[in-house]
Parts: C-alpha cells; structure tokens; sequence
C-alpha cells in the first residue's frame, strides 16, 4: 500500500530530541540484497541515512527491517517520505521494535510484516522546552501539527477511523504482533522470523558463555545495567546445562522471547 507523503511541520527554534543512547549503533546497508537494518535510535541523521541507502538500490525492491525504540518525529517523517516515494517496492520487517517514531517509519511499507516476538507502539508526541510563553505555544502547536500528521499515516494506513486513532495514540498503545495486524499497523506475521532474535538481540545471546557475558552484551547493545539486569534475571535460566562441553546450550528462541518482551516494556525517553 502506498501512502501519500505528509508535510513535516517546522521543527521549533531550540527544541532538543534525546533519543534512547546505543552504544553500538547497527545500519547496514545491503545493496545486493536489497536490504536495510536500521537498528538505532531515530535521530536527525536518520533521513540522511536511510537516503544514501535508497540511492544504493537505484530503484529496486527493499527491504527495510527495523528494531527501534523510536527518537526524533520530524526526522521519522522525513525518513518516511523518502520511503514512500522511492519508485521501487519497500517492504518493512519489525524484528524487535517499531515505538514511537519508528512505528511511523514503518508505515512506509508497501507491505509490513512483523516478528511473533516483536513489539509496535503508538502515542502523542511529547517534548520538554525552556523559554517565554510564547516559546511554550509554540511548542505546544507544533506538537498538535506532529501528532495530527502521524495520526493521519496511521488512519491511511489502517482504515481506523481518525478518532480511533487520536485515540490509541493518546493511550500510548502498545501491540504485540497480532494486535498489530489485527488493527492494520503491519499485513502479516513474519513466518520465517517467528520466534527467531533480531540480529542485534541475537548477539547477545550466541555467543555468551556465563552469565556475566551475557549482561555485558545486552550493556554493550546501550541497555542501563538496570534494564540489562532485568533481562539476564529473566532470560539466563533458559540456558540448559547439557551442552556435553562444560557450556551451557542456549535457547536462542525462548530468550529472544523475553528480551523483546523487556524492550517492549521499557519507556522511551521523550523528545523535548
């Protein structure tokens, strides 16, 4: 399905984004596959980025997989403008996560296809912002013209009726993989990712032989030690003690499982 461009509203004098900090920020660009991973925070890079990787393709089939927490709005819709105007057939994969920002982009799809593990969510944008009052109604008017702009992609792309939309987004909805296609936000459930890590997941899962190792890798990946914690507590008891070699044998499926569970029920930090 292809979308219509939306019109990016002015970004407000002196508004900041702070995105979700990766320590190790994944973009791959794949020409002769035709593939994009775009696993990072959404920041004003982001649209240059995602250009140079369309002129890569010149004009064939591609397939963006995306596994982010979401960042910057105007950036997200300038991203997506490009998507929905490259000439070629985009198809979008969530792996991990489309929140916030990122759920935008992924509406650029001709086709979105979503992981069984993975996560979308939707919300009103928010900021923080310094300044006399008419710095705050300015903000405040901008905001009213970014929500307005995502609510109208999404209701494109769903069919929900616009105050179904306003709705979700001021309920900040989060969809496992079959609300998402149940409601519109993605065509299908990936049959070949079910239940499979999103390479940035996996890494911290295949290659750990303690538990130690295994905390460090999601540290690695940006997460606090905190969420990092969390995440070992509950994936590390998967791993089974029967690998014949004095290592314990990881089951990749079940612990991708819970670190997107975990990733699904973090807060992403708000753009101010």
């Amino acid at each position: 399905m292809k979308l219509k461009p939306v019109e990016i509203p002015v970004r407000p004098r002196g508004l900041r984004v702070e995105a979700l900090a990766v320590t190790d920020p994944r973009l791959v660009i794949d020409a002769q596959a035709g593939s994009v991973d775009l696993f990072d925070s959404i920041t004003p890079d982001t649209p240059t980025q995602i250009a140079a990787a369309l002129r890569q393709m010149s004009g064939r089939p591609v397939t963006l997989r995306l596994n982010s927490l979401g960042g910057d709005p105007f950036s997200a819709m300038a991203g997506f403008n490009m998507l929905v105007g490259y000439p070629g057939n985009v198809a979008v994969e969530v792996l991990g996560a489309a929140m916030s920002a990122a759920s935008l982009l992924a509406m650029a799809g001709d086709e979105i296809g979503i992981a069984a593990s993975a996560m979308m969510m939707v919300h009103r944008g928010s900021a923080g912002v310094v300044g006399t009052g008419d710095d705050l109604r300015t903000v405040a008017e901008a905001l009213d013209r970014v929500d307005a702009g995502m609510a109208a992609v999404y209701a494109a792309r769903t069919g929900l009726p616009s105050s179904q939309i306003v709705d979700l987004m001021a309920r900040e909805t989060h969809m496992n993989a079959s609300e998402a296609v149940s409601l519109g936000f993605a065509d299908s459930v990936l049959k070949n990712a079910a239940g499979v890590a999103p390479p940035q997941l996996a890494a911290a899962a295949a290659a750990p032989a303690c538990k130690r190792d295994f905390e460090d890798g999601l540290r690695a990946m940006g997460f606090s030690r905190s969420v990092a914690a969390r995440m070992t507590a509950a994936a590390w008891p998967l791993a089974r003690q029967d690998g014949g070699d004095g290592e314990p044998e990881l089951d990749l499926t079940a612990i991708a499982d819970v670190i997107a569970r975990n990733v699904a029920a973090l807060e992403p930090r708000r753009t101010r």
